[in-house]
């Protein structure tokens, strides 16, 4: 018995300084890794936005291939419409809204994303998967990355910096 009193008497807990002091450290370290966790998280929503750009020109290509018909594509954020989108195939006028369907596609771009001025938004694969060349350049913050699609409808990503 008298070891259960003497056990329980040097069991000591933490004091209420060595608490601050820890609390302390725990939020200046919290701090200091806020402000980068934040810029990887849009730098990551940037890259993805990027690949989607980049899959879904080559699925508008591999489409416009396998149909033999005309695919377009247009990227949009959320401050564009998509109402004139494959304005310029041929055509247009006389698709039915399912043709519309099969042959327009948009891709809606994250919220943190915008588009240099000047990128293309529109781009149109002939029956043969063949395009005009353009490149459409992505941003967020401090960082870009351009999507260029040549003419034979290969499409290449590059990161770029910032977009001024």
């Amino acid at each position: 018995m008298n070891k259960a009193i003497f056990t329980a008497r040097n069991m000591r807990g933490f004091t209420l300084i060595e608490l601050m002091v820890t609390l302390s450290i725990l939020t200046v370290i919290t701090l200091i890794a806020t402000p980068s966790l934040a810029s990887a998280l849009e730098n990551q929503k940037l890259k993805q936005a990027a690949i989607d750009v980049k899959v879904a020109l080559q699925n508008a290509r591999s489409q416009a291939v396998l149909t033999s018909s005309e695919q377009a594509l247009c990227t949009q954020t959320s401050l564009q419409s998509a109402a004139n989108c494959g304005a310029t195939l041929k055509g247009h006028a006389q698709l039915t809204d399912k043709q519309k369907q099969q042959k327009i596609h948009t891709l809606q771009l994250n919220e943190k994303v915008y588009l240099k001025e000047n990128s293309a938004t529109e781009f149109i694969f002939s029956a043969q998967g063949y395009t005009t060349q353009q490149t459409l350049t992505l941003c967020a913050s401090d960082r870009s990355y351009a999507i260029t699609v040549y003419m034979p409808g290969h499409v290449d990503l590059t990161q770029g910096g910032a977009c001024t």
